[in-house]
């Protein structure tokens, strides 16, 4: 058979599908009370450059791409699931000339991405001593 190199990941009330250059999210709306596809082109945060095809490297590479576009997936998901507490943020906005809510859309687009960078190194930390130093410490008690 044939394999499909089609790969994904969870999120809230959904799941989100990746496969070469595309990847989609499909969550559900309790809302509206329907299901929210979206579709977007992938794009490697590292770009295309030989040197992320390197054997070590190129996990590396897709190790922190995973995590930042499964982080990314997961805060949509967050927010498309979590539309019927945002009613109450809607009408403050309403007051809100459009200048005043570009100026808080741009606040909050730049703590989502303080968020997300955060969120990866601190994934990346414990992931490092989940699976290389705790092994590590336990293999140097067994052979003491």
């Amino acid at each position: 058979m044939k394999p499909s190199n089609i790969g994904g990941q969870a999120v809230m009330e959904g799941i989100m599908m990746r496969h070469k250059d595309k990847y989609s999210i499909a969550v559900k709306n309790v809302l509206i009370k329907e299901i929210v596809v979206k579709v977007e082109d992938y794009k490697c945060i590292f770009g295309k450059a030989r040197i992320w095809r390197k054997p070590i490297i190129r996990g590396m590479v897709s190790f922190i791409d995973s995590l930042v576009t499964g982080t990314k997936c997961l805060m949509y998901s967050a927010e498309i699931a979590g539309d019927e507490e945002d009613e109450e943020e809607t009408r403050k906005n309403a007051a809100l000339s459009p200048e005043e809510l570009e100026a808080k859309k741009k606040k909050e687009d730049k703590a989502f991405k303080a968020l997300l960078y955060v969120t990866v190194a601190i994934s990346i930390v414990i992931s490092i001593a989940a699976f290389m130093l705790l092994p590590y410490a336990l293999a140097s008690l067994c052979r003491k």
